[in-house]
């Protein structure tokens, strides 16, 4: 439990640190892994891997079935890099949140790392738009304005009203929602989405202090993003899942 016996550096409270769970072939925590509530993250596969190996200086590189939290935490770095080649302008707040936000979690998991559960590379891809030119690049013409107008307001009801100018040209909408979290800042982004012509959204983020930014796009590309507006909710809006450990709010 290196919630009480630390490992270092992957025990530092550091907001760019993540720190990587093994799990076993039936989704449990490996018996070798680390674990805590606080200062793990999430679990990645880490149980019997299949990966390159040096078996001594100067032999031919080879191929071996490997165990440890050595082996789980590439699977994140991979999805991070994933994600950034996707969205190259992101920041690692982003980045990292993204994955917490998309974990799958397990009754396994649950009180022996932060997010409950385990990396779901396929979930934190989905949705999120290619900027990195993977995609063959943006098609003819030129991309929209960013919207003016910009607001966000709480509602009585514990919901969020986005409201924007129209452009020309676009053909939808794009937004970032961020969650205030007391230690580490803006967390958790979330991206929503309106179709063209739209003025207005209705979103419930839960109670909390959130802030939301937009773009419009169109098959030319994005437009650069608006200014944040912030907004507290009092509640009623979307019932966040509890969380415990270094995730909370």
């Amino acid at each position: 439990d290196t919630d009480t016996t630390p490992h270092w550096s992957s025990s530092f409270d550091l907001d760019n640190i993540i720190s990587v769970a093994a799990t076993d072939n039936t989704d449990e925590l490996a018996w070798f892994s680390s674990y805590g509530p606080v200062s793990v993250d999430l679990a990645a596969p880490g149980d019997y891997v299949f990966a390159t190996y040096k078996r001594w200086a100067g032999s031919i590189d080879d191929y071996a079935w490997l165990s440890g939290t050595s082996m789980a935490t590439p699977h994140v770095a991979a999805a991070a890099g994933l994600l950034l080649g996707l969205q190259p302008g992101w920041t690692y707040q982003q980045v990292r949140d993204r994955i917490y936000a998309t974990v799958r979690t397990l009754p396994a998991l649950a009180g022996l790392v932060a997010t409950d559960g385990m990396l779901n590379l396929q979930a934190a891809l989905d949705g999120v738009p290619d900027d990195g030119g993977g995609g063959g690049g943006p098609g003819p013409g030129t991309p929209p304005p960013t919207p003016g107008g910009f607001a966000a307001g709480a509602q009585a009801d514990g919901t969020v009203l986005l409201s924007w100018n129209d452009v020309a040209g676009e053909t939808g909408y794009q937004f970032e929602r961020e969650k205030e979290h007391h230690k580490r800042g803006w967390i958790s982004t979330q991206s929503l989405q309106a179709g063209a012509d739209v003025t207005s959204l209705v979103d419930a983020p839960g109670e909390g202090r959130f802030r939301y930014r937009i773009r419009s796009y169109n098959d030319a590309g994005y437009s650069s993003w608006g200014v944040w507006e912030e907004v507290s909710v009092d509640g009623g809006g979307g019932g966040d899942k509890p969380c415990r450990g270094k995730k909370c709010p």
